[in-house]
C-alpha cells in the first residue's frame, strides 16, 4: 500500500508542476512523460498486488 502512495504523490505534484509551467514548454513535454510513467507504474503495482492476492487466497 505504502507504493501507491508514492505514486500518488508523485502524480499529485507532477499535475501541480505541469500547471506553473508554460503550455508547450520543454518542461510540460517532460512533466508529461513523468506523469505517464507514474501511471505505468502505479497500474503495474496495482496489478501486482491483484495477482498477490489471488496467489494468497488459492493457497
Amino acid at each position: 500500500m505504502e507504493i501507491i502512495s508514492y505514486h500518488l504523490i508523485t502524480l499529485t505534484h507532477t499535475e501541480l508542476a505541469m500547471d506553473n509551467v508554460p503550455v508547450g514548454s520543454l518542461a510540460q513535454e517532460n512533466l508529461k512523460e513523468v506523469f505517464k510513467s507514474a501511471m505505468r507504474a502505479k497500474d503495474m503495482v496495482q496489478q501486482t498486488l491483484a495477482f498477490s492476492r489471488k496467489d494468497d487466497t488459492q493457497k
